[in-house]
């Protein structure tokens, strides 16, 4: 099928299939042009041009795993941080709004008590920050409560699309709950994001495109 006619399709109904031939026939210099543009406009349509900065608070909680992600710094022993208190918390806040960032994410590590954290998302709203979340796990009455609070948008990154490979670097967790969570993120119409680890050996582009779709 002609490059160009291909990319219509997938723009009118992305399947793995034709994902996955477009990326194929994408090796010369105009297929590749063709293809910046086409996500740049899906870019502009979906989130605009603006260039959004962003700033992190982290850790919120600790991790509690049994097993570190192998890529994560708990993974290293002295790389384990303990949880920031209310008043770091506060200072890191202040930080931030005199850098004159617009946003914070809060990021934490695995661990289901998220107690503390609607009292982080008032301080964080009240300084006039917009704030996400990056923290799991996260029930679906979790997030009910935390979206009428001000948060804007909530992780549920997969990293890993192969889901053998996801068991090796991710022994503690479970693929088909992170899945779940970006799918009750969406109903609960709060905003997803999501990160996949792409170029892994022995991870082809077919695995990496079921997960974005």
């Amino acid at each position: 099928m002609d490059f160009e006619k291909l990319l219509e399709r997938v723009a009118e109904e992305p399947t793995l299939k034709d994902c996955s031939a477009l990326l194929e026939s994408a090796k010369g210099y105009d297929e590749i042009r063709m293809l910046f543009d086409f996500a740049s406009k899906l870019r502009d349509e979906n989130v605009g041009r603006t260039l959004k900065l962003d700033s992190f608070i982290y850790p919120v909680k600790k991790c509690v795993m049994e097993k570190y992600c192998i890529y994560c710094s708990n993974y290293v022993e002295k790389f384990r941080l303990e949880p920031l208190s209310h008043e770091e918390f506060c200072k890191a806040v202040e930080f931030i709004k005199e850098c004159e960032m617009k946003r914070v994410t809060l990021e934490g590590g695995y661990n289901p008590d998220n107690s503390k954290i609607p009292e982080f998302i008032r301080i964080a709203r009240k300084a006039g920050l917009e704030t996400a979340l990056d923290i799991y796990p996260v029930t679906k009455d979790e997030l009910e409560i935390f979206k009428p609070l001000g948060v804007s948008e909530v992780y549920a990154s997969i990293e890993i699309a192969d889901e053998e490979l996801f068991k090796t670097f991710k022994p503690s967790e479970s693929f088909e709950d992170r899945i779940k969570l970006a799918k009750e993120i969406c109903m609960q119409k709060t905003g997803l994001s999501s990160t996949l680890l792409v170029g892994l050996p022995g991870v082809w582009d077919e695995v990496c495109i079921r997960g974005i779709l």
